[in-house]
Parts: C-alpha cells; sequence; structure tokens
C-alpha cells in the first residue's frame, strides 16, 4: 500500500499541477498571447490523452497487469518534462505538453485500482484504499505552490520538482511489481501454505496483480 500511495502521490502531484497551470504555462510560453486561443490550444494534449488513457485502461483490465503498464506509460511523461524544463522553444514546449498528458493521465487508472486489486478481505481494502487516496490527494498542496508567477516564463523549477516526483514514482512502482512478483513466487513454492484458507491477500490461492 506505502509504494503504490506514494507512487499515486508523486503522480498526481504532477497530474493536479498540470491541470491548474497548463494554460498560463501555454501563454507564458509565447506561443500564443490571446487568451481565447490559449483555451483551445489547451484542450488538444487532453484530447490525445483521453484516447491513450481509455487504451492504456483497457489494456489494463485485459491483461490483468496495472504497475507493469505504468512502467511503459510514465515515461511520457517524464520525457516531456525533462525537456519542457530545459528548452526555449515555444512549439518544443507545446509539443511537449502531450507527452506530459499522456503520461500523467494513462497512469492514473491503472494506479488507482492496484492496491484494491492487490487487498484482500473487506476492512483491509476499505482501508489501504482510503488511506492511499488520502495519500495521494496530499499532492494537490504540492502542485499548488510549485509554479509561482515569479518563475514565468519558464518555470524550471517547477517542471524540475515535477520530473523530479515522477521519476520517484517509477521506481516505487518498479519496486512494488518486483515486490509482487516476489510473494507470488514464494506462494507457488509453497512459503505462505500456513495461510491455507484465511481467505486474504496472504492465502497461497490469492495471486497479485503486477
Amino acid at each position: 500500500m506505502w509504494l503504490s500511495a506514494s507512487a499515486y502521490f508523486a503522480i498526481l502531484s504532477g497530474l493536479y499541477s498540470f491541470g491548474l497551470f497548463l494554460p498560463t504555462i501555454i501563454k507564458d510560453s509565447g506561443f500564443t498571447t490571446n487568451a481565447n486561443k490559449v483555451q483551445l490550444w489547451s484542450v488538444i494534449p487532453y484530447a490525445v490523452a483521453t484516447v491513450f488513457t481509455v487504451i492504456v485502461a483497457f489494456l489494463s483490465d485485459r491483461l490483468k497487469l496495472r504497475g507493469t503498464l505504468m512502467l511503459f506509460t510514465l515515461p511520457f511523461a517524464i520525457i516531456g518534462y525533462a525537456v519542457i524544463a530545459n528548452t526555449s522553444n515555444a512549439q518544443v514546449g507545446y509539443g511537449m505538453t502531450f507527452l506530459m498528458a499522456t503520461g500523467l493521465y494513462a497512469s492514473v487508472p491503472c494506479v488507482l485500482v492496484w492496491n484494491s486489486n492487490n487487498s484482500a478481505g473487506h476492512y483491509k481494502r476499505a482501508t489501504t484504499s482510503a488511506m492511499q487516496l488520502a495519500i495521494a490527494n496530499c499532492g494537490g498542496f504540492v502542485a499548488t505552490f510549485i509554479y509561482p508567477a515569479k518563475n514565468a516564463p519558464r518555470y524550471h523549477r517547477g517542471h524540475t520538482v515535477v520530473l523530479s516526483l515522477l521519476v520517484a514514482a517509477w521506481f516505487l512502482i518498479l519496486f512494488n511489481v518486483l515486490y509482487c512478483r516476489k510473494v507470488n513466487k514464494d506462494k507457488a513454492d509453497g512459503k505462505y501454505d500456513k495461510y491455507v484458507g484465511y481467505n486474504d491477500d496472504r492465502d497461497p490461492k490469492f495471486v497479485f496483480i503486477l
């Protein structure tokens, strides 16, 4: 729970800040300064991310994979933030918002359900799900303060903070995937046989989703 909740916190820090400041980032980058056009141009990255998110959610459910898919979706956002934090080209910066939106939003469906998928027992699932959401949504506090107006037009600090959080999230997800894989192997090897009949996530019949 702690690994997935921490990763979710990092992802939501980026997602909330992206939603709050995308129009400002587009305007201050010089891509366009017309307020109406800024709003219109900010819609397109979301449209692309929507399609990609639906595809990832479908594959995640069909393949029964959560963290494994996030290891492939998060790098889109990581690359986007790495480039936009170090470029002064407005067109390149705007192009990176597509990668940022795609990587962030496509990762949310997987991380949102991963913890509940791997928690058995009604009380444990309810408790860990609530704790994960409580921890993750603290990312909203981070998002509020990392893009101050004084950092315009590049917002290097804000982009770098989100980039660091997403890199940390990627490693947390990797560690969680490896941990779940190890537990599944241990169960197959009989190391959890003493929990037979417990009907919770320690039961050998319960297989963690990677």
